[in-house]
């Protein structure tokens, strides 16, 4: 296994996740680093993974909710959630793309840590069985708290300017 490779093919994904979590991109960045860190130590170690992508979900999703167990200011890093937009020349378009992402972010953050993550999981197209192992739990729960967390985002979404999802 070759550290490098695997930091290259996975770096983005596992920071997007962080990100998506923690709301911002310079805890995200921290995370992301002891997530590699954690996977370097473990293959010097000569330890084997069975599924390593399930494995750096796994402590990814347990570093950023450590993070935020240890963290006094959660609505903060929330509130300060940085993602930079495209510009591609038309802003209007690009103001209500950028209005929309900030109500489905502000929806998502509103759900309760385990239902945030499962969504999050989920926007990341993997399989309920990848999102029972990195979670720990049962596949049928999985698909049972999606289901709540997406019913949860409608309404989430509905009161609070959806006129913007309406075509």
């Amino acid at each position: 296994m070759d550290f490098n490779n695997i930091y290259t093919k996975y770096y983005s994904t596992i920071y997007n996740l962080s990100c998506r979590i923690l709301g911002n991109s310079e805890l995200a960045k921290d995370v992301t680093q002891e997530t590699f860190e954690k996977l370097y130590i473990s293959i010097t170690a000569q330890k084997s993974f069975d599924n390593l992508k399930s494995w750096l979900y796994i402590v990814t999703v347990n570093n950023c909710t450590n993070l935020i167990k240890r963290s006094n200011h959660l609505k903060e890093i929330y509130k300060n959630n940085s993602s930079v937009n495209e510009i591609d020349g038309n802003a209007e378009e690009n103001l209500i793309k950028s209005e929309k992402q900030r109500i489905i972010r502000e929806a998502i953050n509103q759900l309760p840590e385990r239902e945030k993550i499962i969504i999050m999981l989920y926007q990341d197209d993997l399989t309920y069985s990848e999102m029972a192992e990195i979670l720990d739990m049962k596949k049928t729960s999985v698909g049972k708290i999606l289901s709540r967390a997406i019913d949860k985002l409608r309404v989430n979404i509905k009161t609070s300017n959806y006129e913007l999802f309406i075509k």
